[in-house]
């Protein structure tokens, strides 16, 4: 890991085709300084050790847990963070990474979580103690936050790959027996997604959040560039998941923001208001948006569901995001209570006191 040279990334040096200043696409979009100079042909060597550093923390770290969960015999599948940068790149240390995403099954999460906890982290969940309530858990949402309040670095422990829709219908152990190939890093072993299943993983990530990061689209755009993959494979699997629009509109944002592209080979049409919802989200000043209004609020859920249903557009799709949204597993926290009906009585009102508590917090 000594070796840290951003020269594998010039290759494929381009100039982004839409302004965005070097602070904002740092701060606002995530990208690294080398990334940023090698889109602006901008000069920041000294931000450069400043993100190296503040890597080398974050894979100290990532080391440090995995080889713990490796001691327990928690099997995991990283997600992004130093492994991705590793494959794209060559180097572990070029993209900017904040949350350490780790796949697990359902079985292994309370062991894991237990090990955060002896190790310092803090959750953002407090595991239920009884199964009901951990299957709430499991069925309504898909990870556990944990941050280190002295060393900054967060863990997410995932039981499922997408906030909207579990793509990957498959049982864990069928995703880590199967879909799965190894990747060497640090002297180690690790089980990652083969080329295809994690590039539509990515592109399924980058799309369901309307693209608000443009690291997420350079992510994709440089896969493209640099890994080999079958792209019919690909096609295949976007269209047996119903996911086909999420490919096509790739190749619509990354025009707009990419000069000369990688685009993938589809034909499908994009509905022009995914373009648009994902050009407002990309010029937002901030990535998490309070409403100021209860309207605003009411608002901006008909267009996230309307976005949400366009972009995943069959029956099945819907149904499972309609049934996803009548619980939020955060109310556990609120209403102590392990009863699924409850729950689904208290979600609207937890909802409207979240959205004031956010317009409070904002004025």
């Amino acid at each position: 890991m000594a070796a840290l040279s951003v020269k594998c990334i010039a290759n494929n040096n381009y100039k982004m085709k839409t302004h965005i200043p070097a602070d904002q696409l740092y701060l606002r979009h995530k990208l690294s300084y080398p990334q940023i100079d090698r889109m602006q042909g901008t000069q920041h060597a000294p931000m450069h050790q400043k993100d190296i550093l503040d890597n080398f923390n974050n894979i100290r770290e990532f080391i440090m847990v995995t080889d713990g969960f490796r001691k327990l015999s928690i099997p995991f599948i990283p997600m992004k963070g130093p492994l991705l940068s590793a494959r794209i790149y060559g180097d572990a240390a070029i993209r900017r990474m904040h949350d350490l995403d780790l796949l697990l099954n359902t079985k292994d999460v309370p062991l894991a979580y237990d090990n955060l906890v002896r190790l310092g982290y803090i959750p953002d969940l407090k595991l239920p103690d009884s199964e009901t309530g951990r299957k709430i858990l499991w069925d309504h949402n898909k990870h556990l936050s944990f941050v280190h309040p002295q060393k900054k670095t967060c863990f997410e422990l995932h039981w499922q790959l997408v906030d909207f829709k579990d793509h990957f219908e498959y049982h864990f152990d069928t995703i880590y027996q199967n879909l799965t190939m190894t990747q060497h890093f640090m002297n180690r072993k690790f089980r990652v997604l083969k080329s295809e299943y994690d590039l539509l993983f990515l592109l399924i990530h980058g799309a369901a959040h309307k693209w608000q990061r443009l690291k997420w689209l350079v992510d994709i755009n440089d896969f493209l560039h640099n890994i080999r993959f079958d792209e019919q494979l690909l096609r295949s699997l976007a269209r047996s998941y119903k996911a086909e629009r999420v490919l096509a509109l790739y190749n619509k944002v990354a025009i707009l923001y990419l000069p000369n592209p990688q685009l993938i080979d589809i034909k499908v049409n994009v509905p022009e208001f995914l373009v648009k919802s994902c050009i407002r989200e990309i010029k937002r000043k901030e990535v998490v948006w309070i409403p100021r209004s209860f309207k605003e609020a009411v608002t901006f859920s008909y267009f996230f569901y309307r976005y949400l249903f366009l972009l995943f557009p069959d029956r099945q799709s819907r149904i499972e995001n309609i049934k996803r949204s009548l619980v939020n597993a955060y109310d556990l926290k609120m209403v102590k209570t392990n009863n699924l009906f409850l729950l689904i009585l208290v979600r609207p009102f937890s909802y409207l006191y979240r959205h004031i508590s956010g317009i409070q917090r904002r004025k």
